[in-house]
């Protein structure tokens, strides 16, 4: 089941992305208008969501994380729908994002996905590059 992420999701969403070596902050959700916070539930917890966000005909998918008891099981893809879905519905033209160049079964996702390499960003994550890479929705 999708929801959007709320405050009090804060530290679930943080022990997802712990792996990014990131963490958000209670005004990450609260305050970017842009951002587009969901999360993906089985019997109430979470466990997978996707961020990202949509300025104006353009959007970035900033994470997609799914608990690694739940790899493997579709909802990656589920939530992938759910944001190409969203962004068809409010008009954007394109959707980019970053992934670490060793990620290989992300880079897998995405293409399944329609998304393209544009380029290789050097160094994009300290001393690991990163694919860039694009999908295209309205043309």
């Amino acid at each position: 089941m999708f929801r959007k992420l709320e405050k009090r999701d804060l530290s679930r969403i943080n022990e997802l992305i712990l792996e990014f070596n990131t963490s958000l902050k209670l005004e990450d959700l609260e305050s970017n208008p842009f951002n587009k916070y969901i999360a993906y539930t089985i019997d109430g917890v979470i466990i997978g969501i996707i961020i990202y966000s949509i300025k104006y005909e353009y959007a970035e998918l900033e994470y997609i994380v799914i608990d690694k008891n739940y790899r493997r099981k579709n909802i990656a893809s589920k939530l992938m729908n759910y944001m190409i879905e969203d962004l068809i519905k409010n008009n954007v033209i394109s959707v980019s994002l970053e992934v670490n160049v060793e990620n290989i079964s992300a880079i897998n996702l995405y293409k399944k996905f329609a998304f393209e390499k544009a380029t290789i960003r050097k160094n994009y994550y300290g001393n690991k590059d990163a694919v860039l890479m694009i999908r295209k929705l309205i043309s």
